[in-house]
Parts: C-alpha cells; sequence; structure tokens
C-alpha cells in the first residue's frame, strides 16, 4: 500500500472518529487458479456517534474467489465470521491507538492477507457526515 494511500485511509478514519457515516476502501486481486480479477474491500461503519466503528473485510461467504482457509490470520487480528458475512469486528475510536491499530490492520489485511501487491491502485468511496 502507498503512502497517499494510508494517508487517505488516516484521514477517512479520523472523520468517522468525529462522526457518522461509512467508507471503504477497495482494490482488484487476481485470482491465479482462474485467472479472473475480483473485488477486496475493508469497510467501515459507524451509525451513532456513541457506537464503536463496525470493521469488515471481504470473506469468502461473500465472494467464493476468497480463500476460506484465511480465517485463522482474521481471528488473529480480532475478527470473528458469521456464516453469510464477513469478517467483522467491533472498534471504539476513543483515542489515537485504535486509529493507528485500524491502520495497521488494514495493511496487514491487503498487504500479508490478501496478498496485494503494493502499488495496487485502491478506490475509495465515503459518505461521512461529521
Amino acid at each position: 500500500m502507498q503512502q497517499t494511500q494510508i494517508d487517505q485511509l488516516k484521514e477517512l478514519l479520523l472523520r468517522l472518529k468525529n462522526g457518522v457515516g461509512f467508507f471503504s476502501m477497495q482494490t482488484n486481486k487476481l485470482d491465479t487458479v482462474t485467472n479472473k480479477r475480483y473485488a477486496c474491500f475493508c469497510q467501515f461503519l459507524k451509525t451513532d456517534i456513541q457506537e464503536p466503528v463496525r470493521f469488515e473485510a471481504l470473506s469468502h461467504h461473500f465472494d467464493k474467489n476468497v480463500d476460506p482457509t484465511l480465517e485463522n490470520k482474521f481471528t488473529a487480528l480480532g475478527f470473528t465470521l458469521e456464516k453469510g458475512e464477513n469478517y467483522v469486528k467491533f472498534v471504539p475510536f476513543n483515542s489515537d491507538a485504535s486509529i493507528h491499530n485500524s491502520i495497521s490492520d488494514v495493511i496487514k489485511i491487503f498487504a500479508e492477507i490478501y496478498q496485494i501487491e503494493t502499488g495496487a491502485e485502491f478506490i475509495f468511496e465515503e459518505e461521512i457526515e461529521e
């Protein structure tokens, strides 16, 4: 992940800390078996200023191209997985450390778990009310 993308991620997390709404970041990954591309994403949702942020990452329940054996790696980051859902964890954005840890998790998810190339392009979508 490039520094400009990390900076954009940090900016959106800080905005979500003090607001409500959602944002997602996604990139395409090539499935080497089928030679087809599919979208890998992480998204953050906050519906109430007092509530923790719902942090999701794409799972094999949502897209069959995702390797189901990745669950242990997500569990090590504190995510859970319900049948038919994406990987999820709830993060209280009540400190700089929670923002920093979320950035670190996103970097690990894309680089180490999904194995996205460093130079990949990311699309950010956001609707955050501050």
